[in-house]
């Protein structure tokens, strides 16, 4: 059975359905139903498929981008288990002894222990399957990706597009998986890699980059970053950079900023010189 046939069978709860709603679903022509589905979360979706054949068809035939997805290590990073998040559905794959896996489902969070499954294979091939259907059926498109303490890298026909992205001790090749060209906000935290190479997408970050460990960046990199809320950590980046930044911030920066909250660069200077700290 499909994985997510089974997620509605097994999670799939509507509210109370009255003959009103009925009725005024009823009246709406297949492009008006299709506008409302396209607002659903994947949740929302799922539930939705319950209903009749015609609303299950009208799903499908509906594209769909996630408002937020999640794919993080659980307890001792990936060691533990794989936690994936879409919108307000859960399911985590936890590594049991002798290559055995529990699966469980919840949604905001919360497991529903009676969906509780054991499967005898390896938690990472029972995370990726399931990743590999998705992004088959929908692509891994969402407002906001996090990738968060895990250690295994994307497949390679995994194309990830989304506005916000976040990578926190995980290998950079998730960000090489990315097709988005610019993010409103990109935050960078890679343990696996401990130095990389700013590249343009970096740059073209509209509202918030955060680079939390030591990269390349220079001061004519610097000079074009678009941010206004900005965590940066080079020691290539000179006063003369950081001067330069400081009167991009104050013209650009919204009303509710602050160069405390919202601008932390460090600067190492020649070894005849002490380290210089803004905040």
């Amino acid at each position: 059975m499909p994985v997510e046939t089974r997620q509605q069978k097994n999670l799939g709860v509507m509210p109370p359905t009255t003959p009103s709603t009925l009725a005024q679903w009823s009246k709406m022509t297949n492009d008006v139903r299709s506008i409302v589905v396209g607002h659903l979360d994947y949740g929302s979706r799922c539930n939705m498929k319950l209903c009749s054949n015609n609303d299950y068809s009208l799903v499908n035939m509906t594209k769909f981008k996630a408002n937020n997805i999640v794919i993080s290590g659980v307890s001792n990073r990936d060691q533990g288990g794989v936690h994936i998040e879409i919108d307000s559905f859960s399911i985590w794959f936890i590594k049991k002894d002798n290559n055995t896996t529990e699966i469980e489902r919840g949604w905001n969070g919360e497991k529903i222990e009676r969906y509780k499954e054991i499967r005898q294979e390896d938690h990472y091939d029972l995370s990726r399957r399931f990743l590999d259907k998705y992004h088959q059926k929908f692509g891994l498109n969402a407002t906001s990706v996090h990738i968060q303490s895990v250690s295994f890298s994307p497949s390679p026909n995994w194309k990830i597009k989304c506005d916000n992205f976040e990578l926190l001790e995980a290998p950079l090749d998730w960000l090489n998986a990315s097709v988005s060209r610019k993010y409103k906000s990109l935050v960078i935290f890679d343990v696996t890699n401990p130095v990389w190479a700013v590249d343009e997408r970096m740059l073209e970050a509209t509202d918030k980059l955060s680079l939390l460990l030591e990269n390349d960046m220079t001061d004519e990199q610097l000079e074009t970053v678009k941010a206004t809320d900005v965590c940066l950590h080079s020691k290539r980046i000179t006063t003369d950079g950081l001067i330069k930044y400081l009167d991009y911030f104050i013209k650009n920066g919204k009303e509710t900023d602050s160069i405390t909250q919202q601008c932390y660069l460090v600067h190492q200077p020649p070894l005849n010189g002490p380290l210089s700290q803004m905040t």
